[in-house]
Formats: structure tokens, C-alpha cells, sequence
């Protein structure tokens, strides 16, 4: 596809993967229209069902192919053959290649869209789930006429053991479980975003991701899930991490003999002892750092050092 084409398909794109993400955490039907429409705008790019990009879809998601296949042949080898739903969930699994392709495909403005959308639903979530715990929720003649969708209304209804006048919040979903296991999800989704963006976004993501964590600990009862999603937001937390690279910037003073001297372009093991390494500088450049080249007798020659993250870059102040 062009350029042109590219530009007409990115709306479209970034909306059915909004319809998408919000239907995960709130109605089945939504979810499968938005997932419908996702893979359909995936594979309509005229290089999609090239051979090239089938080998590169092969190869980048396998792991997904073997478990899905593994799922529904472990169970029957022991004789129990997974039923037409069990089937329908299991290879519910292999839409994950797909909004991950759709997702590569978003420009930043498509992916904020998406992100603002599925935060907006989950907060909303989180506060139905408040309500529906301390029990500020009408009753449950009132969803009579909707009893068409098939939503499980009375689930919120089911009192904590243990505690009064408290329930089993469930939110959009109307189902604690639900609530819990796909909203984990969304607030790590939120959490990364988080981590990665500045400004206000970063703001409104971390505050939407600590919301959750809080909201899927308290309201819907679901005490291994919470556990899961404490400790996921842990490490998640800990892997981005910005890592810093520290780069040494040699002053014009620095000779290419003063420098092979030092050791700078030599193994670790190879290099004098006479080298005298000074402290890095911080982030913001607040702490000037120098390389010594010789023996402390010789005359010196400095150079700065640099660290430099994802979004912050600085250098060491001349002395």
C-alpha cells in the first residue's frame, strides 16, 4: 500500500482498535465486532497476504501457534475433548498477533487515541466497581428490560464474605473475574504508557494505572489476581527503567598518543592502571567528571563524559 493509502487506513485502523479495547472491558459483542474489524483492516494492505510478510508473521508469532495448538490437543489426548466454547476462547489467542500488527501500524496520534479510549473505559470501570462494592447500586429489578444482552447483572449483588454491606464489585463487565484478570491488563497496558511518555500523559497514565491497581485490589475480591497484578506492576516497573549509556567525549587537548596511552578503544584488561577513571556525571549534568590520561606525574588530558537516556542527554560542565 502507499503512502496515500497508509494515511486513509490509519483512522480506520485506530478506530476499530479503540471499539476493540474498550469492548474487552466492558461487553463480549464489542469486543469480537472491534476485533472483526481490526484483522479485516490488517489483512487489507495489498502486501499483507505476500509471502514475505506470511514468513515474517510465522516467524515472529510461533509461540502463539504452538500454544493455541497445544491448548486444544492436551485435553483431548486425555480425554477430554474441549467443547465448541472452550474452542471459541482457546482460539480467541490468535487475534493477539493481530492487534499487535495493528498496533505496529499506528502513527503516535493512532496509538494515544487507542490509549486514551481504553484508559477513559477502565477509570469509568473503576468507579462502577466502587459503587457496585459498598453497595450504591440500584437494585436488580432495575436491568430487567436488558436481560436480552445477557449480562451477568446479578453478579454484583454477591456479598465479600466476612465483611457487611459490602459486595463483589464487578464493574463494566459485571463480573468480578472479568473485572479483575482484563483490567490487570490495562492497568500494566497504562503503567508502561506511563513509564515511557512525560508531560501530562505520563500524569494521566500512571494515575489511571495506580487507580486500577487499587481498584482490582479492593473491589472485586479477587485476591490471587491482585497478587498477580501487584507483582507484574513491580517488574514491569523495574524493566522500563530507563538504562542509561555513558559515553566518553575526549577534550580537543586529548592526543591520539594520550589516548592510546589510557587505554580508550583497548579491552579492559589491556588498559594501564595508571588510567584514572572520575565519577560519571548525573542525568542533568550536574556533576563535572573528568578522564586522567597517564601517570599522575604526566600532564593530563581530560575528556567529559556524557549519559544519555531514552529522552535525556547532557554533558559535564568545563572546569
Amino acid at each position: 500500500m502507499n503512502e496515500a493509502g497508509h494515511s486513509r487506513a490509519a483512522p480506520w485502523l485506530t478506530t476499530t482498535l479503540a471499539v476493540w479495547s474498550a469492548g474487552v472491558l466492558t461487553w463480549e459483542p464489542v469486543a469480537t465486532l472491534g476485533m472483526i474489524a481490526t484483522a479485516l483492516a490488517v489483512v487489507a494492505r495489498r502486501d499483507a497476504v505476500s509471502v514475505p510478510s506470511l514468513r515474517a508473521f510465522a516467524r515472529d508469532f510461533w509461540p502463539v501457534g504452538l500454544f493455541v495448538g497445544w491448548a486444544l490437543v492436551a485435553p483431548a489426548l486425555g480425554g477430554h475433548p474441549p467443547s465448541g466454547t472452550g474452542v471459541a476462547r482457546t482460539v480467541d489467542w490468535l487475534a493477539v498477533p493481530i492487534a499487535a500488527v495493528a498496533w505496529a501500524r499506528l502513527d503516535r496520534r493512532g496509538r494515544g487515541a487507542v490509549l486514551a479510549a481504553a484508559g477513559a473505559v477502565f477509570v469509568l470501570s473503576c468507579g462502577l466497581a466502587g459503587l457496585q462494592h459498598v453497595g450504591w447500586w440500584p437494585p436488580l429489578d432495575a436491568f430487567e428490560p436488558l436481560r436480552f444482552t445477557r449480562i451477568p447483572f446479578e453478579r454484583v449483588y454477591e456479598p465479600v464474605p466476612g465483611a457487611e454491606a459490602r459486595y463483589m464489585g464487578g464493574g463494566l463487565p459485571f463480573h468480578r473475574l472479568k473485572f479483575a484478570h482484563v483490567g490487570g491488563f490495562a492497568a500494566l497496558a497504562l503503567l508502561a504508557a506511563g513509564l515511557r511518555l512525560r508531560g501530562r500523559a505520563r500524569a494521566l497514565c500512571l494515575s489511571a494505572a495506580v487507580a486500577g491497581v487499587a481498584s482490582i485490589a479492593v473491589f472485586p475480591y479477587a485476591r490471587a489476581a491482585s497478587a498477580a497484578l501487584l507483582l507484574a506492576a513491580v517488574v514491569g516497573a523495574i524493566l522500563s527503567r530507563p538504562r542509561r549509556r555513558v559515553v566518553w567525549r575526549p577534550e580537543p587537548s586529548c592526543s591520539p598518543r594520550a589516548l592510546h596511552r589510557c587505554g580508550i578503544g583497548l579491552p579492559p584488561a589491556s588498559r594501564p592502571r595508571e588510567a584514572a577513571i572520575g565519577t560519571c556525571c548525573s542525568p542533568r549534568g550536574s556533576q563535572s567528571s573528568r578522564l586522567t590520561c597517564g601517570p599522575a606525574s604526566a600532564p593530563a588530558s581530560s575528556g567529559r563524559w556524557i549519559t544519555s537516556a531514552p529522552t535525556l542527554r547532557s554533558t559535564s560542565a568545563r572546569s
